[in-house]
Formats: structure tokens, sequence, C-alpha cells
């Protein structure tokens, strides 16, 4: 807030006045933190404040100046949460609100928020999703009236967690904050071993012979490493790859998500790939990644409609793998219902 300043005690001068203009209103920190009215006094070309070193720790001081009519500028109350909907359903407002797991999240976070004491200062409200800031009129977050209202982008798989903040207008700049966690995760997975389904592959990279860790339903990734016990890798070769999976059934596809493997910092995110279908003797494309390649992240979700099959195919030509590594097919899970 400009009408705050933050200054090292000692004597100052404040500019001279226009003639029209009235004395500023000067307030000073005091020993207890309670806002201390100061008297400036007339010098030549402009007033003169005398602050007291020995009232402040460390010499320093905050000064107000002229704090805007209506804002009461001892207040250290932070805002208060009015009601909470997740979704259009009334929760209980709470520090920390778990909304549990499943193949689902929250499409739309409602909160109201009001002041007794000093407005809410709306600068200062945002929602943060898994750690990223929206503000108000950004994006997904609008408000009405006293409500603010988060749109809840599509997110992948994992937990995930929602922090709202607002402040008032106080000098204080009291804050209040709400935190929503859930974890998404997909069920029904027809590619599990214990599903019935069978995995093969074009070729697997030294030490990676094994296609367990793709269909064992851990995507719980340590980071220091992803070796054959969390991972399969391709061949590290300039020739397509790929991994087919045999349902055991005919099943009703509309959905792969697929866990890429992580390590070194980042998600081994292939940036061309295919899910493909037999057709006949041949396979069939249903999805492509689009041409500009995907963002390295922990899952791809899949969806083009569905598929009414027994096998299905991730693909990748030649070429397609993750930046830095583009010759290699690096997963390590895959799942479809």
């Amino acid at each position: 807030m400009l009408w705050i300043a933050q200054l090292a005690l000692a004597a100052f001068t404040l500019p001279p006045l226009a003639a029209q203009d009235l004395s500023p209103r000067l307030f000073v920190a005091g020993p207890d933190g309670q806002w201390q009215p100061i008297g400036p006094r007339p010098v030549d070309g402009g007033l003169e404040v005398q602050l007291n070193a020995s009232s402040a720790p460390g010499g320093r001081t905050r000064l107000l100046v002229n704090p805007p009519a209506g804002v009461d500028i001892n207040d250290r109350t932070p805002p208060r949460v009015t009601g909470l909907k997740v979704d259009g359903k009334p929760k209980a407002p709470a520090a920390v609100l778990g909304l549990g797991r499943g193949d689902w999240q929250p499409r739309r976070l409602a909160i109201g928020v009001k002041d007794a004491e000093s407005a809410v200062d709306e600068a200062s409200v945002a929602f943060e999703i898994d750690g990223k800031r929206y503000p108000v009129w950004c994006g997904p977050v609008a408000r009405e009236g006293d409500t603010y209202v988060l749109t809840v982008p599509d997110l992948d798989l994992g937990e995930h967690t929602v922090v709202f903040r607002a402040a008032d207008t106080s000098p204080q700049a009291n804050e209040i904050s709400l935190t929503v966690t859930w974890e998404r995760f997909i069920t029904g997975n027809y590619c599990l071993a214990s599903a019935g389904a069978t995995l093969s592959a074009d070729s697997h990279f030294e030490n990676y012979p094994s296609l367990a860790p793709l269909q064992d339903g851990n995507t719980d990734l340590p980071g220091d490493h992803s070796q054959n016990d969390i991972s399969w890798a391709s061949a590290e070769t300039p020739e397509p790859h790929w991994i087919e999976v045999d349902f055991g059934q005919v099943r009703r596809i509309t959905r792969v998500i697929i866990c890429w493997a992580y390590y070194g910092g980042t998600y081994h995110t292939s940036q061309r790939f295919e899910v493909q279908v037999p057709d006949g003797a041949e396979w069939r494309t249903v999805w492509a990644a689009p041409p500009e390649g995907l963002e390295p992240r922990k899952f791809t979700t899949i969806e083009w409609g569905f598929a009414i099959t027994r096998r299905l195919r991730i693909y990748q030509p030649p070429g397609g793998g993750a930046p830095g590594r583009p010759d290699l097919m690096w997963l390590s899970e895959a799942m479809a219902r």
C-alpha cells in the first residue's frame, strides 16, 4: 500500500504543501504495534517530523501517511469466510478441507468473504492451483458480489491442492487462507495384470526387460531412480517403439492415461506418439499427440470418443521420444478404461 512507508528513524522533512492542501495525517507504529498519531511541525519549505529511535527495535519503523477513510488502522482481525460451496454443495469452512480421492475432481469452488473492520483488498484475493497463482479476473477466477469463484481446470491424476487467500485493506494486511485438497486416480483400470491384461513391446532397454511395472497400479515415482522395478524403457534406437495391451476380452475404452518415467528432475514425456486400435491386419490411429509436442508432466490423459476392442497399442514413431532422448520410449504405467 503506497500510504505505508518503512524508514530508518531520524528527523525528516515532508515536501511543501500547496496553499489549498491540508497537513497530512501521520501515524507511527508504537512499541506495542499500535499506530500512534504524530504531528508534523512547520519548517522552512515544508513540515518536519521527529521520530524516537529508542522506541523501535533496530531503529526502523513504519509510517502511515493519510490512510484512506474507512480503514481501521489498528485492525488485526483477518477477513472471515462466510460460506464455501464445492460444485454447488455447501461445505463447512475449515482451514484445510479434504475432499477425498476418486476418479473425479471438483469443477467449481465458491468462497464468500467479508470483513467487519476493513474492506477486503481485492488485489490480494487469489486462488493457487498446485502452486500457480490466479488473481481475481484472471483466467478461471471471477467475483460474484462477496463471493469469489474458481472454475477448476481439468487436472491430471494425482494429488491436488487449491489454496484461497484474501487480505484486508488495513496496514497489517490481515490474511485468511483456506486449503482444499483431493486425489484423483483412475478406477477400473483394464490394463492391470489383476484385470487379466497382458502386455508386449517392440524392444527393451538394457536391464529393462520386464513390462510388469506398467500394469501394477503403482504411480508413486521416487525420482532418485527409474529402474525396471517402477518403469519400462524401449531400446534407444531410431526406430518405432510401442507397447501393446491385450485386455483378455473385448472392452469399451474411452480413456487412456500414461504415467511417464521420472528421472533427473523431469518427466520423460514422449513428444510424438499415437494411440492405435486394430483395423483388420493393420493398426488405426484414434489419437495423436499435437504437432507442437507435449509439456513434460507426470500424466498424459487421452480421450477421443471410444473404441470397442480387445487390443490397443501406444505407438511412438522414430524420434518421437522426450527432448534430449528422442529415440527412447520410457513409461511408468499404462492405464485404460
